[in-house]
């Protein structure tokens, strides 16, 4: 089982692409295998990520490209995490505006 601590940040890294920052917490061994922001096409570049048992600090790349996602400082946005076991985990990401 994975679940989400706390609400995860979304920031702008002006290089041309997203970042989301997330703390998962997971009973068992599993991979992540797509990131997803609900409502959107943007997806994780680097989805595929490993969860240990615990604890887990993960960061998903979104990058802009043609997308008309267009996030509001201090608006939480939902991103939907496909799990290797063939679960999916939906969280919470608060937008924190650009960060370099």
């Amino acid at each position: 089982t994975v679940t989400q601590v706390g609400t995860g940040t979304l920031y702008y890294n002006p290089k041309g692409y997203y970042c989301a920052v997330i703390v998962l917490h997971s009973t068992g061994n599993v991979n992540t295998e797509s990131a997803v922001i609900v409502g959107t096409t943007e997806s994780a570049i680097n989805a595929g990520q490993s969860l240990t048992v615990g604890a887990n600090t993960i960061t998903f790349v979104f990058p802009t490209g043609n997308s008309n996602f267009n996030p509001q400082p201090g608006n939480t946005y939902q991103i939907s995490i496909g799990l290797s076991d063939g679960a999916t985990v939906q969280v919470a990401v608060s937008y924190v505006g650009t960060v370099s």
